[in-house]
């Protein structure tokens, strides 16, 4: 049908061609053609004459655009692949090595396999690369891929090398490419043959009313060439116009004498329209439409089990017959009893160190019958040792050439027969060695205690100017000195060898260790002393801060603290622990407690809670508070009302200082000591964060509640100074 659709095609074109163009000047009288007019075998599209036979962008008819990567040939759309490739799926692929399309069109490789020289394989053939799938490449469906990097534009000259789109490759680099008989001409492929604007090369056109015949432009086609569509055609071999004007052959057919003809190449066979191998095609083996079962492929025209490399199919299943005892050397040969298969034959199995002989297995080592090869027997009181007839000797000894030697002792038989010991050398347990405490040193013996070229060890030499003792080099000392681990050394005063090698002086905690007269003793560091006399715990008081000890063993501050190896002020008080607080010792303030106060957690006790500072050189105390140790309010009360109890209540008068405007002279406790219950300063503001006091344990979401009335939401710090 749709030749006779062509054919009725070119008639309707032939009655609405357009009479040939006038003579310029010229005009045929205002007709339908008094327009302008294109040349035979144009059509006039827009204000342009074109080409509708090879124009891809008027192909067929004006403004019917051909796809990126089709030519417009004979007036229809169709993929031109370049020399090597073909259609498959309405794309061009390489047979050779496209997974999808591995040998023909459609043959699918199974998954991990790639597509080898036209053939799946596990491994790429000669000549081909193993590269990693190209996006949107040419190898469907799988990671690993096998690449010609001469001919594949996504693999061009290596790998991962993609051709722009247009363009293929040839000869390893990316270029426009025509197919056979066509050549490039204005970025498409024309054949200069029988184009009538390229006639024989490109842009050379042929004169109005003339065709281009083999290159040449004339008034009519050459001898066996047929005008189709205004171009030149050969009927007997042109697919487009096989046998006639417009007859166009079939995808897969060619034109051979005039008919379309299915055609294949060498090796393969025409099954259902489709060229087929029928040496390997799984649908089509052997023969057309005798397809392969699941689990086996076509191999030599026969489906056959797919076996992994090293077996063989055998009875429907996959057999090694290099070692199956079933089928040994080829399908259903079995090995008797007894016998295993080795390299594909069947052999007697005997266990390791035995040979077959007579068809048994025994010890050519220790077989009398079999002594050393089959057939040799030893003769009477004889044995086989070794492989070899010997004769019988008691147990313990070995004949050695007819008579019976203890090779454990024997000195011209040690350990085997014919092994002699060296001059000097006694044979124990079987191995020549040396006598008593000398060592073999490269075949002699040698007292490594004393030698010294094999001092402790063989071939260990000492060095000019010393000896070798108890199997240790050492020094040749002067007067004074004695070796000590390879050296001289004086034990007079040397801390690691004090009085005898060896012995190391410690050097304690706070001093370093000394050597004097062959004694062990201590220097103390900077600060320290060491005040017990005992040499065990160091110098162990530090004269720069002991209050017993202030400056040297037994100097104790009467008052204050020791500070710097003096009696006297000091940031803290001896012995203070807690929560650091301001620096006030430049004034003579000395901190005793620091307490850091959480919500609603009891972090002073109820009474004592400043016993630290309860002492009778105090004589003033020293409150701050706040949410850190930069940033307290704090008040100076005349005298220490820890140490004496308060004599009424309230009492007043008694602040004398403070950093900000206190709002009442009144001391508050239960008891008449501050230190003995709840208490507080200020007046009777209770728990108010914003009033200017303080409370202590007076039954408060905080421990110091108020602070001063620095109204502080989160954690605060409680510091108590005294000053003598």
């Amino acid at each position: 049908m749709r030749r006779l659709c062509l054919l009725v095609g070119c008639a309707l074109f032939l009655a609405c061609t357009p009479s040939p163009a006038l003579p310029p000047g010229t005009s045929d009288g205002g007709g339908m053609d008094a327009a302008a007019r294109c040349e035979a075998a144009e059509t006039l599209c827009g204000a342009r004459c074109v080409d509708t036979r090879a124009d891809p962008r008027h192909c067929g008819a004006c403004g019917a655009v051909c796809p990126r990567a089709q030519a417009c040939l004979d007036g229809m759309c169709q993929t031109v692949c370049p020399e090597g490739q073909v259609v498959c799926a309405g794309r061009c692929v390489t047979l050779e090595t496209d997974r999808a399309h591995c040998g023909m069109c459609g043959i699918v490789c199974p998954q991990g396999q790639v597509c080898a020289l036209g053939r799946c394989a596990l491994e790429c053939g000669p000549g081909l690369a193993t590269c990693m799938r190209a996006a949107g490449g040419g190898d469907a469906g799988a990671e690993r891929v096998c690449a010609d990097t001469q001919t594949d534009r996504f693999h061009c000259g290596g790998c991962g090398a993609v051709c722009p789109a247009g363009q293929v490759c040839e000869a390893g680099r990316c270029g426009v490419s025509c197919p056979m008989g066509l050549r490039p001409c204005g970025g498409r492929c024309v054949d200069v043959q029988m184009d009538n604007a390229h006639c024989g090369a490109c842009d050379r056109g042929c004169p109005a009313g003339q065709v281009c015949s083999r290159g040449a432009c004339g008034v009519t086609c050459g001898a066996g060439l047929a005008q189709c569509m205004g171009l030149c055609r050969d009927t007997m071999t042109d697919r487009g116009h096989c046998g006639m004007c417009g007859n166009d052959c079939q995808d897969g057919e060619l034109c051979a004498a005039g008919r379309c003809v299915l055609t294949c190449m060498t090796g393969l066979m025409n099954c259902a329209g489709r060229c087929v191998d029928a040496q390997t095609d799984n649908a089509h083996c052997g023969r057309c439409g005798a397809p392969c079962a699941p689990g086996r492929v076509c191999r030599a025209g026969r489906c056959e089990l797919t076996c992994s490399e090293g077996f063989s199919p055998c009875l429907d299943a996959c057999r090694d017959l290099a070692t199956d005892r079933a089928h040994c050397g080829t399908c259903g040969r079995a090995c008797a009893a007894g016998e295993v298969c080795a390299m594909g034959l069947c052999r007697v199995s005997c266990p390791t160190g035995q040979a077959v002989c007579a068809g048994r297995c025994v010890d050519l080592m220790s077989d009398n019958a079999h002594c050393g090869m089959c057939g040799v027997a030893c003769g009477a009181g004889e044995g086989c040792a070794a492989g070899r007839c010997v004769v019988r000797c008691p147990p313990g000894l070995s004949p050695c050439m007819g008579v019976c030697r203890d090779l454990q002792t024997d000195g011209a038989h040690c350990g085997v027969c014919d092994s002699r010991c060296a001059p000097g050398f006694l044979c124990r347990a079987g191995s020549c060695a040396c006598s008593g405490t000398l060592t073999d040193c490269g075949g002699l013996c040698r007292d490594t205690t004393t030698d010294p070229n094999h001092c402790g060890a063989c071939d260990r030499r000492c060095s000019t100017g010393q000896a070798c003792s108890a199997g240790t080099c050492v020094a040749l000392c002067t007067p004074g000195t004695i070796p000590c681990d390879g050296a001289c050394r004086d034990v007079r005063s040397d801390v690691s060898n004090c009085g005898a090698c060896g012995v190391r002086c410690a050097p304690g905690a706070n001093a370093t260790a000394t050597c004097a007269a062959g004694a062990c003793g201590l220097t103390c560091s900077a600060g320290f002393a060491n005040c017990n006399g005992a040499a065990g715990d160091g110098c162990e008081v530090n004269t720069a801060s002991d209050n017993s000890n202030c400056g040297a063993c037994g100097n104790r501050c009467a008052t204050g603290m020791c500070s710097a190896g003096s009696c006297g002020g000091g940031r803290t008080i001896p012995g203070f622990t807690g929560a650091l607080g301001p620096d006030y010792s430049a004034s003579g303030w000395q901190q005793c407690v620091g307490y850091l106060d959480r919500l609603r957690v009891d972090d002073f006790p109820t009474a004592g809670w400043a016993t630290r500072c309860v002492g009778t050189g105090y004589r003033q105390v020293r409150l701050a508070c706040g949410a850190s140790a930069s940033s307290v309010r704090y008040m100076d009360i005349s005298r220490n009302i820890f140490a004496s109890p308060l004599t009424s209540y309230p009492e007043r008068g008694l602040i004398i200082g403070s950093n900000f405007t206190f709002r009442a002279n009144e001391i508050y406790a239960e008891g008449m000591n501050p230190n003995a219950g709840r208490s507080w300063w200020g007046g009777g503001d209770g728990c108010n964060e914003s009033a200017p006091t303080i409370t202590i344990n007076n039954s408060c979401d905080w421990d110091a509640a108020n602070c001063f009335g620095q109204g502080i939401t989160g954690e605060r710090y409680l510091y108590v100074y005294v000053h003598p």
